[in-house]
């Protein structure tokens, strides 16, 4: 028995030279559910401002209509609000409503344009350079819309600077934006072993 128990903690000992746990990093967490006492104002830029018609509570919301400038809005968030990202997958949800202008009733489908996100990593984005696009809604339903998409970058995002760019389809109308929630995939990067001769 006491021959088992000592063949038991060499085994172990011996296994535990080549077994090395893994590093679980830090990864984004992000919510918004655009409460203007909350997180809200850190979207508050380029016209787009807080609308107590949400589809939860409050959204942000800004008018596009006519042609040239007021047939393209965009909004982002300030630096520093969207941070941690180790490298994994970046999974964005948001609520989103087309509602006519003046009133709080949805707009026709019809009238839907594209809905664009993108980001860039550590400068302000623009309507002019809005970034990297993530995903393109071409369509949605009437209402509020729920829409989830996942983005693979090609590397760690050191401050992530989200932004939405609309083109308008027809119609004279409100954008709403509700209930941001932004997320990273878990990565687990177990060490690697280096043969290299010094």
């Amino acid at each position: 028995m006491k021959n088992l128990f000592s063949s038991i903690v060499f085994l172990f000992l011996f296994l535990s030279c080549f077994v090395q746990p893994s590093n679980l990093y830090s990864q984004i967490s992000y919510s918004c559910d655009m409460q203007a006492n909350q997180c809200e104002p850190d979207w508050d830029n380029n016209g787009f401002g807080e609308s107590t018609d949400g589809c939860v509570g409050s959204a942000i919301k800004d008018n596009v209509y006519g042609t040239g400038t007021s047939a393209k809005i965009a909004t982002w968030c300030d630096a520093g609000t969207i941070t941690g990202h180790a490298g994994g997958n970046i999974n964005v949800s948001f609520k989103v409503k087309l509602e006519v202008w003046g009133d709080a009733i949805a707009a026709p489908t019809s009238e839907w344009g594209s809905l664009k996100i993108y980001y860039k990593d550590g400068v302000t984005p623009s309507e002019a350079s809005p970034g990297t696009l993530m995903h393109t809604v071409s369509s949605i339903s009437s209402g509020c819309n729920d829409i989830s998409f996942s983005y693979s970058p090609s590397g760690v995002i050191t401050d992530l600077r989200l932004c939405f760019v609309y083109d308008i389809g027809s119609g004279d109308n409100d954008l709403m934006i509700d209930e941001l929630s932004i997320s990273e995939s878990a990565i687990v990067n177990p060490p690697v072993a280096d043969f290299s001769a010094n």
